[in-house]
């Protein structure tokens, strides 16, 4: 599931694990829900909770409201043991 705060704003679906340290999948962002271009994704992986992804703003980015139907959001994740 994808957060900001506590609400819930979307989800990533068809998840596919090519080894314990890539995955991909679909991330999907509520269509009420503006996306801007100073924020970041932050995945959270917590053993006995399911992992999430928490979205949260960076203001010291320059501030640009994206289209939701044209824009392509890149996002790399680095998993490591603990």
């Amino acid at each position: 599931e994808v957060f900001f705060g506590d609400k819930r704003i979307g989800q990533v679906r068809s998840v596919n694990s090519t080894d314990s340290t890539i995955l991909s999948g679909l991330l999907e962002i509520n269509k009420d829900f503006k996306l801007f271009s100073n924020m970041d994704l932050f995945l959270l992986n917590s053993s006995g909770r399911n992992t999430r992804i928490d979205l949260r703003i960076d203001p010291t980015r320059p501030r640009e409201l994206l289209n939701p139907v044209t824009s392509v959001i890149s996002i790399a994740a680095r998993l490591t043991a603990e």
